[in-house]
């Protein structure tokens, strides 16, 4: 593989990444260039004299992601088997979607071998019953850092639910998360989750509602697509968990009332370096 380990910090390239695509590179560069400690933390290369790992990810950007699993990572996904081979996105929000949040904080290992954890936010369009995913946050962090991220994405969006993964320690984490958001005067109302059945068999419940367009992406989410892309042959899945858990939640609280209209919100903040 030309990528042995990939970047702690993959949310920044998927923010590069979109900077690439859709600004140029060199706007992307001036990116990596004021992030580069972060960006670089973590990856592996086998060649890094001839292939570097920015320009691998300019690759990877300009060829697409299938091309580049298949051609450089000996990775090549079966689309006719795939879970989820394709995907809806979409492209404006609006004022009248629900807010949900969901977190899978991955607090099971310590150091470098900590899993993911991953944040996401859905918008729900009660009219037409569809779930857009706005934010997918998913990379290593400590569990101070998933709080203060919690909040932040809570001061945002004003989500009306929370549905947190309360497993042992991470119960402690959900009422540690509550304690600490009230003070701050942003009160993030968690709700505990314990699962009951097989993780495998709740990602594979979203296949339908992902096939049918009633949960929908944004091109920036890369680190989450790649994962349901991948899945189950991919090396984690914690975004696909934390996306059922949303999803869940979402359409339990379909019904909620009093929509609450947040401040226009500048999408360079929203969107840059976090």
């Amino acid at each position: 593989r030309a990528l042995i380990q990939w970047p702690a910090r993959m949310d920044l390239w998927d923010q590069w990444e979109e900077q690439f695509r859709n600004q140029g590179e060199e706007v992307a560069d001036r990116f990596y260039a004021r992030f580069r400690a972060e960006m670089d933390a973590g990856a592996r290369v086998s060649w890094p004299a001839q292939r570097p790992l920015l320009a691998l990810m300019k690759l990877r950007a300009r060829d697409g992601h299938a091309a580049f699993d298949a051609e450089l990572q000996n990775d090549p996904v079966d689309h006719a088997t795939a879970l989820f081979p394709a995907f809806t996105y979409w492209v404006d929000e609006r004022p009248d979607w629900l807010y949900f949040g969901a977190c899978d904080p991955s607090l099971g290992k310590a150091g470098a071998g900590r899993d993911p954890s991953a944040l996401l936010i859905g918008g729900l369009d009660r009219a037409i019953g569809v779930l857009h995913v706005v934010e997918a946050w998913i990379r290593r962090r400590l569990p101070d850092a998933i709080i203060e991220d919690i909040i932040e994405l809570q001061s945002r969006y004003h989500c009306l639910r929370w549905s947190i993964e309360a497993v042992q320690f991470q119960e402690f984490f959900r009422a540690e998360l509550v304690k600490r958001s009230a003070a701050r005067g942003v009160p993030v109302p968690a709700l505990g989750v314990i699962p009951h059945t097989d993780k495998a068999l709740r990602i594979e419940s979203l296949q339908p509602h992902v096939a049918n367009g009633l949960i929908r992406f944004h091109p920036r989410q890369a680190t989450l697509l790649e994962q349901l892309r991948h899945y189950p042959a991919a090396d984690h899945d914690d975004g696909p968990d934390a996306l059922h858990m949303l999803w869940a939640l979402a359409t339990r609280n379909a019904g909620a009332g009093g929509v609450y209209r947040p401040p226009r919100r500048d999408a360079d903040r929203r969107r840059g370096a976090w």
